[in-house]
This record gives structure tokens, sequence and C-alpha cells, in this order.
């Protein structure tokens, strides 16, 4: 994500309506691909944003086998790879071409694909309810809502809720290992949980703005969170 990994290739932003003819092309050659079982899914943003640095696309697929189906595809070019970032060109329905853009391939297991498909949408959305859900030592992130867990040197569970607070209160040894254990790969009752509104996720945001009015509308909100 981002959109800077492939300018050395050529790839430049692509405006709404760009974007918009070469994610509707890709979501058609994919469709047509055999993904077998595999899903993918372009991240959302909100409906006002004029240009877009990149395509980010969430998909189960191991990188290598999708990389074999770009190269048997005959309306996609490779222009470069860069890690998980392409340069990229998609033929369009007047038979030319797009202009090079950055397609960014972000893996996920088939477990936590819905999840994270909404987790990464709305730009810092996902971030934003994940620093809520700090200030109740939970974890949201692509795998789902998650805690960790602290345990001593014979397993058992201990009062401690970060490595740093082990040490701050002179707690050396009061946390042996660490387990991450996950709560819900349910994002609509995640949301429910830290008390937003799921019909209005589920409609989408206009604006920017839209998305910081859904964060402070959470029941566990305050401003303080946000501090950094």
């Amino acid at each position: 994500m981002g959109g800077n990994a492939t300018a050395e290739f050529g790839s430049v932003r692509l405006s709404a309506q760009e974007y918009n003819d070469v994610t509707s092309e890709l979501e058609k050659i994919f469709s047509n691909m055999n993904f077998d079982d595999d899903s993918f899914g372009f991240i959302k943003s909100y409906k006002s944003k004029e240009s877009f640095g990149d395509v980010d696309c969430l998909i189960t697929m191991d990188n290598s086998k999708f990389n074999n189906l770009l190269s048997e595809s005959k309306n996609i070019k490779v222009v470069a790879k860069k890690g998980l970032s392409y340069a990229m060109q998609v033929l369009l329905p007047n038979g030319e071409y797009s202009i090079t853009f950055q397609f960014d391939y972000i893996k996920s297991s088939k477990e936590s694909f819905n999840f994270a498909f909404k987790y990464f949408a709305y730009n810092d959305l996902g971030n934003m309810i994940h620093r809520i859900a700090q200030q109740l030592n939970l974890k949201v992130g692509h795998l789902g809502l998650t805690k960790d867990l602290y345990l001593d040197k014979d397993a058992n569970l201990t009062d401690v809720f970060s490595l740093k607070s082990q040490y701050e209160n002179d707690k050396n040894n009061a946390a042996s290992f660490k387990k991450n254990i996950i709560i819900s790969t349910d994002f609509n009752k995640t949301l429910e949980f830290f008390g937003f509104d799921v019909e209005e996720y589920e409609k989408g945001f206009d604006k920017l703005e839209d998305i910081f009015d859904f964060v402070i509308k959470s029941k566990y909100f305050k401003k303080e969170f946000f501090d950094l």
C-alpha cells in the first residue's frame, strides 16, 4: 500500500475514473482465471476519493500461483515486479492498454479473508478501531479480534497486560510466554462489541471526515487514544 514501490517503472496515480476502469476489468479477468476456491477483493475506499496511488487487492492464493496466472493472461501486462507490488497495465474495452499503475498483492488466509477485507477498507479505519481496542487490552487486525495472554513459566495466566507493564511494575519474571488468541473472526460482531453502527459501516463513507465521525461514535471512544 502507498503507491511508491513501482514509480521507478513508470507507474502513476490513477484518477477515480481510471481506478474504476482498471479494477472493473481486473474483476472480470480474475473471475475468469482458475482461482479454484481462492478469493480476491479490491480494498474499498471512501466514495469521493479523487485519485489512487495503487490498486490494493486482498488475495488468498499463493503468490507463486498468482504470478503464473498473470503470466498466462493476455489481458494483463506486468511491466515489472518489486516485492509484492507490480507495475501493471490492463487491457481496456476500447482495445488499448491502460496507463501503468501499481498493483499491490496483499496475502490473506482463507479463514481470515472476510475479516481482513473489511479491516483494510476505508483508509485507516481498521487501525483507528484497533487503537480503541487496545484500551481494553484487545487487538483488532487482519486476523480478527484477538487478545494477548501472558503466562508464567508454569503456563499459568498472569495479570500482566503487556511486556512494558511487566517491567514498569518490576515483575521481571511474571510472564515467560505470550499467546495470542482469536476471539472473533466476525467483523460485524466486532463492530457491535465496540459500539459501532454496523448498518452505517455497510453503507460506506462519502468522505474522509465521515470515517472520523464514525469512529467518534464508538461508546469507548476517547480523544486521548489518538494523541499520537
